[in-house]
């Protein structure tokens, strides 16, 4: 809309960068999202590059919780953190 970029888009691309701690796992396991906070501080805008960094904050056996951010050209525009299950495959 507008140039803007909508926050069910923001959401869904941070959910994404969320599991990224789960593929080098062995044997592999499919990561099941069971928790999501995010806050949206800034606008993000189409046609930007998004740059997204995820921290694991703990990991215990079958679970990760991790922190994350979203930005675009320095500015943030997605902060959040959540719960991930790591399921077998």
């Amino acid at each position: 809309m507008l140039g803007g970029l909508h926050g069910g888009f923001l959401s869904s691309y941070a959910e994404n960068a969320l599991s990224i701690f789960g593929v080098p796992f062995e044997p592999p396991v499919q990561p099941v999202t069971v928790s999501l906070c995010f806050e949206y501080p800034a606008g993000g805008r189409t046609g930007v590059l998004i740059e997204g960094e995820a921290e694991e904050i703990r990991e215990a056996d079958r679970v990760q919780f991790v922190r994350l951010t979203l930005r675009q050209e320095g500015q943030q525009i997605l902060i959040g953190s959540g719960v991930v299950r790591k399921v077998p495959q």
